[in-house]
């Protein structure tokens, strides 16, 4: 275990051992990556599992998600710097789970789908990853979730941006709110979660009850626009920030 933790209350928790991979196959990735004994340790973790790390104690329980999409780099990338941040703080107001690669096969192939499936469309099935992370969240009783991407020019949406639903979960839009007004990115609701098409994880756990948004940050697939990582991070923290989790 990582012997420079100073957050006492950090838990490693391997949610499947059939999506681990050998992500520094993934050169662009590894780019951003140095060779510290946290990286280091991080790296080999995926290897083996879809890993989530937990950290602090208490309420609320709010959980960030990125690499849903292998080839959506920036969020991966800023989603491995906060858990490095995360690991240097001494205390958290609430929990905070964090799921740095969502599908590391995915994520090591540079590629979008897995297994030929697209995982943000695959949430409502039994075994894929997003299932495995919506009812891992279900049971540890997460209290609030976003989910990072980046989005290529001239796809969908194509512009940095939040999603949301309104229906069942009003909190949904509340959190999107936030992050928008906090970080200029455009707002996208929807009046019923999962109304455009199923199985995407944001839809998934609002449908179940634990409120949850999308943000999307600009860069190209499979590579890492300037800025991109930077932006990610900012609706990370505006996602914390919200409950004063990280002030």
């Amino acid at each position: 275990m990582l012997n420079l933790i100073n957050n006492d209350t950090f838990e490693l928790k391997l949610l499947s051992e059939n999506y681990g991979a050998d992500i520094t196959k993934n050169k662009v990735l590894m780019t951003y990556f140095n060779e510290s004994i946290f990286f280091n340790f991080i790296i080999r973790t995926v290897k083996e599992a879809l890993p989530l790390f937990k950290f602090g104690e208490g309420n609320p329980k709010v959980a960030i998600v990125s690499g849903v999409h292998g080839n959506e780099l920036p969020p991966q990338i800023a989603a491995m710097f906060l858990i490095e941040k995360l690991f240097e703080m001494p205390k958290i107001n609430g929990t905070i789970y964090v799921v740095p690669f969502a599908s590391p096969l995915a994520t090591k192939e540079n590629v979008r789908r897995l297994k030929n499936r697209d995982m943000n469309r695959s949430a409502h099935i039994a075994g894929s990853t997003t299932n495995i992370i919506v009812n891992a969240f279900v049971d540890y009783g997460i209290d609030f979730v976003a989910d990072f991407h980046s989005t290529a020019l001239l796809s969908n949406p194509g512009y940095e941006s939040v999603f949301c639903s309104i229906n069942p979960n009003l909190k949904s839009k509340e959190i999107a709110n936030f992050i928008t007004e906090s970080t200029g990115s455009k707002l996208i609701s929807y009046e019923n979660a999962g109304s455009s098409y199923s199985g995407a994880l944001e839809d998934e756990l609002n449908i179940m009850g634990i409120p949850a948004v999308t943000c999307e940050v600009v860069s190209e697939n499979g590579a890492v626009s300037r800025g991109s990582i930077n932006r990610s991070r900012i609706q990370m923290d505006a996602f914390l920030k919200l409950f004063n989790i990280i002030l």
